[in-house]
């Protein structure tokens, strides 16, 4: 957690010294402490685009600018502000059931609240209760 809040503060300081960006990189990918990508842009136009690192470790296989990652959790800090701000700009309300915006789900699931989801309280089960040890 730790290195990915510097990640995104260097990152966010760095978009100004564009030209500083790949010394930056290539500093932490030969201490090991960056694998992935770093892109700058500037408006819509990318102002600097690179890979580093390894993609896969365990067989010495280098960062492409074309690998794909699983991404994970990240993508849920995007979703509950982009539900957020819907919902301040007062086009969903948080307090509805999800089977309002979400007709074909599953009956069981109608009632869950959209609040219930972005705060984990829906009581749904985590898939990975289930998986074996």
């Amino acid at each position: 957690m730790k290195k990915t809040a510097l990640l995104i503060v260097l990152l966010v300081s760095c978009t100004v010294f564009c030209s500083e960006m790949d010394e930056l990189f290539t500093y932490l990918e030969q201490n090991k402490l960056f694998n992935g990508f770093a892109l700058a842009a500037k408006g819509e136009q990318i102002v600097f685009h690179k890979a580093f690192g390894c993609a896969n470790v365990e067989w010495d296989i280098a960062n492409s600018l074309d690998e794909r990652f699983e991404i994970g959790s990240v993508t849920k800090q995007f979703t509950a502000l982009l539900v957020l701000q819907l919902g301040q700009a007062g086009k969903i309300k948080l307090n509805d059931p999800v089977g309002a915006y979400v007709p074909e789900i599953a009956p069981r699931f109608k009632d869950i609240t959209l609040h219930q989801l972005l705060t984990h309280t829906s009581g749904l089960p985590s898939p990975f209760d289930t998986l074996p040890d």
